[in-house]
């Protein structure tokens, strides 16, 4: 056991723990799998860094191109409506 912690401190690897849904510990397993694969690690982390995207890392320029605006109505009625008195 002594011999798995040194080479496992050693190593890249990190052991974590975390709570899901029941039903979803076989994707997990699948991503973790994936992850640990060398031949294909880069494009899964491609992959998962392009579906769960940091927007707070962003500046509010980008975040806006980005962001899905076709179809959106982003005018407002220029009518003043009702008189208000001050």
């Amino acid at each position: 056991m002594s011999t798995f912690r040194t080479w496992f401190e050693d190593s890249d690897y990190v052991q974590i723990r975390i709570k899901i849904r029941r039903g979803d510990e076989n994707i997990m397993h699948h991503i973790a799998d994936a992850l640990s694969n060398p031949l294909n690690r880069t494009q899964v982390r491609r992959v998962l860094a392009e579906f769960f995207v940091d927007y707070s890392q962003q500046d509010l320029k980008t975040l806006l191109a980005s962001a899905p605006l076709q179809g959106l109505k982003i005018e407002r009625n220029r009518e003043p409506g009702r008189r208000i008195e001050l």
